[in-house]
């Protein structure tokens, strides 16, 4: 079996957490609440405005039906722009939604950094760079919403060396930044194909849990959300296309919990295949611009926005009803995760 070795090293895994056969699995609606942009041009830093924002209410609904209460990661251009904050500021103080960090570096001050590919990614940026940028969001959050966010997500799943000692000695707790079965090489990105759907805490920072996307490959080729035979895909398989070719014969599939671009059947089938490998800490994923018409290539008619509605709402029903999941936030998955790792710990000792 040949397996890759090119594989994001950050953040560095501890053991992976082990939750009773039993537990109820946990499901957090994390939004990636960021600006509009055309996600088939050149990264642009006047590319910043979120005139989507007031339709997310109908994907609030949706939520609050089945208890839950949405995650939303916020980058920078959402604190600039009044209206989206008095969107948001009531269904924080209400406890209706959870407030995170998410940082799209292009758009997020100090602007010092060329803008291009390699850049969008913000572990790609020097660590001082990187961490001034952080440091902003998470300042400007703050009195914005008048609490410090303890989650954070990395535009472009882009964690780097440095993020976990900047995330902890800015106090988070939380990240939801692995991507597990999406490899962004290509793009000078990280390559999280191959990583595992499970929760961990860094090997480096302990207070940091890291919740992954929950994500992953399905087929006759895989189990658990992981694939039984990995290609070296640099090599022959690139030249033969052997990943589109066992995609095809459903040998191996990538997929994520997400409502943009994911069949409802193919969702279901991934979180079933998570949860029968022990993964009980669950995300369902989108970028906010989808809300609203036209910003994304997932909402480019409102008939294709309406069955972005209708597939959350089917498989928040999928999720309650026939696999028994609850609702949760960071705040939960962060409690639940501590007491996992404690009972590891005691029982290793």
């Amino acid at each position: 079996m040949v397996k890759y070795v090119d594989m994001a090293a950050w953040p560095q895994r501890g053991p992976d957490l082990i939750f009773p056969a039993d537990m109820a699995p946990m499901l957090a609606i994390v939004v990636h609440t960021e600006e509009e942009f055309d996600w088939n041009a050149p990264f642009d830093r006047n590319a910043n405005t979120v005139r989507h924002v007031p339709s997310l209410a109908d994907f609030q609904a949706v939520a609050e039906r089945y208890d839950h209460a949405p995650h939303y990661s916020c980058g920078y251009p959402i604190l600039a722009d009044n209206p989206a904050v008095q969107f948001f500021k009531p269904l924080f103080d209400e406890g209706r939604a959870t407030l995170g960090a998410h940082l799209h570096p292009w758009v997020c001050p100090p602007f010092t950094e060329d803008v291009n590919n390699k850049n969008s990614f913000p572990g790609n940026l020097p660590e001082s760079v990187e961490r001034e940028k952080i440091t902003t969001l998470t300042n400007t959050l703050t009195p914005t919403f008048g609490f410090q966010p303890k989650a954070y997500l990395a535009g472009r799943y882009g964690y780097g060396p440095n993020t976990s000692a900047i995330l902890a000695a800015l106090g988070y707790e939380v990240d939801f930044s692995v991507a597990p079965g999406w490899d962004y090489r290509r793009h000078d990105g990280p390559n999280w194909r191959d990583h595992s759907a499970m929760a961990f805490f860094d090997a480096q920072h302990a207070g940091l849990l890291h919740v992954p996307h929950s994500g992953g490959h399905i087929g006759f080729l895989c189990k658990a959300g992981q694939r039984s035979l990995v290609l070296n895909e640099a090599g022959a398989s690139a030249i033969m296309r052997l990943p589109s070719i066992a995609a095809r014969l459903g040998a191996v599939r990538q997929a994520r919990l997400t409502i943009e671009g994911m069949p409802l059947q193919t969702m279901i089938a991934l979180a079933q295949a998570l949860y029968a490998g022990g993964v009980r800490l669950f995300t369902l994923s989108f970028h906010s611009p989808s809300a609203a018409v036209g910003y994304t290539p997932y909402s480019p008619t409102e008939s294709a926005r309406n069955a972005l509605l209708i597939k959350m709402e089917g498989f928040l029903r999928f999720f309650a009803e026939d696999l028994g999941g609850i609702p949760a936030g960071p705040d939960r998955f962060y409690a639940v995760a501590a007491s996992a790792r404690d009972t590891m710990l005691s029982q290793a000792a």
